[in-house]
């Protein structure tokens, strides 16, 4: 498989990763881990709202899953909520534990 041919069949995985995901579902209920990948991966696939529900799910799970909160910002950002998404941003900016190199990236999404 070459760049293009991996590029093209991204949507696909993508897509067969949320399915596989959602089979899963009924025995990560209390799992904020589950919820963040599930709502990645809904994002990734341009899956916007259910994204957004999964992403809030786990947070809600714990408040303090660093991944989720980064996707949940991009996804408040992507659906036109540019407030709550740069305050959230800023939050995450806030961490002790964020890498620097995410930091970087964080920052000029700011």
């Amino acid at each position: 498989m070459n760049f293009t041919d991996a590029a093209s069949d991204k949507p696909a995985r993508l897509a067969a990763l949320t399915t596989t995901l959602a089979e899963l579902q009924s025995r990560c209920l209390r799992s904020s881990e589950y919820y963040a990948l599930l709502g990645a991966a809904q994002l990734n696939s341009g899956q916007l709202d259910v994204a957004s529900e999964s992403l809030e799910r786990a947070l809600l799970l714990d408040p303090k899953n660093g991944s989720a909160q980064i996707d949940y910002a991009e996804a408040l950002f992507a659906a036109g909520q540019l407030f709550p998404a740069l305050q959230l941003n800023e939050t995450i900016l806030g961490r002790e534990d964020l890498p620097a190199a995410l930091r970087e990236t964080l920052t000029q999404r700011d």
